[in-house]
């Protein structure tokens, strides 16, 4: 489990198996046809230079979409929702998504115990057809052409798709249930990880990147 508002440990993966889009993950397993779907569009995009090691940092600030597609409301935890993962693809020739080539594991540190359990003031409920709307910043590691040296898990300034993979609960898997059969006559508490479309994007930074501690 992990909890989406502490401080993560985030792994940097370089994968070269082919991507397949899954419609929604689910750490609990309590619905199997998730109603809510996920658009993401690029507001702005900024470089950096690493901390210590010579990777850049290309940084994606987001316009996230939820949308309620589904026959019932369905309740967010707005402490909750965030981007958990961020994933990038190759471009095939025929301008489509390929193999994913960078992918963000984040290894938490277990779930929050002291869940939200106001539902006016701390969750969201979104009626059918309505959307939820929120902008969230991710970045993914690449390798600076100056520096001879290659980091593990960047990848090289290019043409590339992103998607991203957003957490709406990080409070005990328990107390999903105990929420669920409380609020029922309101809507459906949303508690699966939803995956976003893919958008093209480029990885096109300055010859000298500043440094990200600035």
């Amino acid at each position: 489990m992990r909890v989406v508002s502490l401080p993560l440990v985030v792994i940097a993966l370089v994968v070269s198996c082919s991507f397949v889009p899954r419609a929604g993950s689910s750490r609990f397993n309590q619905q199997s046809e998730p109603s809510l779907r996920a658009s993401i569009q690029l507001i702005s995009q900024s470089y950096c230079a690493g901390f210590e090691k010579p990777i850049g940092y290309a940084r994606f600030q987001l316009h996230i979409k939820i949308q309620n597609q589904g026959s019932r409301p369905v309740i967010l935890c707005k402490k909750y929702v965030g981007i958990y993962q961020p994933l990038l693809a190759n471009v095939l020739p025929d301008g489509t998504p390929g193999n994913a080539v960078f992918n963000l594991i984040s290894d938490g540190y277990g779930f929050d115990t002291h869940y939200p359990t106001n539902l006016k003031r701390e969750y969201e409920v979104v009626s059918p057809e309505r959307t939820f709307d929120l902008d969230r910043g991710t970045e993914v590691y690449f390798h600076i052409p100056s520096v001879p040296a290659r980091a593990g898990g960047t990848v090289d300034p290019g043409d590339y798709f992103l998607r991203i993979e957003i957490a709406t609960w990080g409070g005990p898997p328990d107390a999903v249930a105990v929420l669920q059969s409380r609020w029922r006559a309101t809507g459906d508490l949303f508690a699966v990880d939803i995956t976003s479309n893919f958008i093209p994007v480029k990885i096109d930074p300055p010859k000298a990147p500043s440094d990200c501690s600035l």
